[in-house]
C-alpha cells in the first residue's frame, strides 16, 4: 500500500506495520501474521516532500475459494515533518578545507568539506560536521536534483562525542550525467538540510475489496 502524508507534511518513516484483522468476500477472516519482518521504511533523503512511501502488508493464506479481500484493517507509527532547513553551497571545492557555520540550520553547527574529488560521472565529498548533538540529523546530498540524470548517496563514516560535541565523518558520492550521456564539467554542490517540526502519530488504516483472482 502507499502511504501519503498530510498536506504540508514530509513522510520521513514508517514503522511498526502491522495487520490487525483482515476478511475475505465471505466475511471469513483470514490469518494474520502480527508485525512483518520487514515492518520499518525510510523515505530516501533526496525525495521530495508530498511523495507517497510504500510499505507492505503481510497476511496468511486466506481459504481457497476466497476471490477477494473484503476488508483488512492494518495500523502503523508514522514519522512526519513539517519542512526543512537547507544550506546550499554551490561550489563545494571553492571553500575546501573551510569551515563553514551552519548557524542558519543549527546554532553551534559547523562543517569542513576535507576532500573534493571528480572522476568522469562519479563526484565524492568528505565531510566532517561538528556541534551539539541534533547535528545527527542533519542530511547531506551532491549532485543531480533530477534522478533521470543521475543519483547520489550518503554514508556515515565516524561518530564520536567528547564534551557535548558531536563529530560526524560523512562521505557522499553522485553520479551524474548530461542528456547525452557525458558527465557535466560543473562544480560540485552541496545541499545540507536538517529536519524540522518531528511527529510521530500512530496511522490506523482500511484497505478494501483487494481482488485475489
Amino acid at each position: 500500500v502507499k502511504l501519503f502524508p498530510p498536506k504540508g507534511r514530509i513522510i520521513k518513516s514508517v514503522s511498526g506495520v502491522e495487520v490487525k484483522q483482515a476478511k475475505d468476500d465471505k466475511r471469513r477472516p483470514v490469518p494474520t501474521l502480527g508485525k512483518a519482518r520487514h515492518s520499518s521504511y525510510s523515505m530516501h533523503s533526496g525525495a521530495d516532500g508530498g511523495k507517497a512511501l510504500t510499505v507492505r502488508l503481510d497476511l496468511g493464506l486466506p481459504d481457497p475459494d476466497a476471490k477477494a479481500i473484503d476488508e483488512l484493517q492494518a495500523e502503523a507509527i508514522v514519522l512526519t515533518i513539517g519542512g526543512y532547513k537547507e544550506m546550499v553551497l554551490t561550489n563545494a571545492q571553492a571553500v575546501l578545507k573551510k569551515e563553514i557555520d551552519l548557524a542558519s540550520i543549527l546554532p553551534g553547527a559547523k562543517l569542513v568539506i576535507e576532500k573534493a574529488s571528480t572522476k568522469g560521472p562519479q563526484k565524492s565529498l568528505d565531510l566532517t560536521i561538528t556541534g551539539p548533538n541534533e547535528i545527527r540529523q542533519m542530511e547531506f546530498t551532491t549532485g543531480p536534483e533530477d534522478s533521470n540524470s543521475g543519483h547520489s548517496s550518503s554514508s556515515e563514516r565516524k561518530v564520536s562525542e567528547n564534551g557535548g560535541i558531536v563529530t560526524r565523518s560523512v562521505q557522499i558520492r553522485s553520479y551524474e550525467f548530461s542528456m547525452n550521456g557525458k558527465p557535466k564539467d560543473i562544480p560540485v554542490q552541496l545541499k545540507v538540510r536538517m529536519p524540522q517540526d518531528y511527529k510521530n502519530e500512530r496511522l490506523q488504516f482500511t484497505v478494501t475489496a483487494l481482488d485475489l483472482l
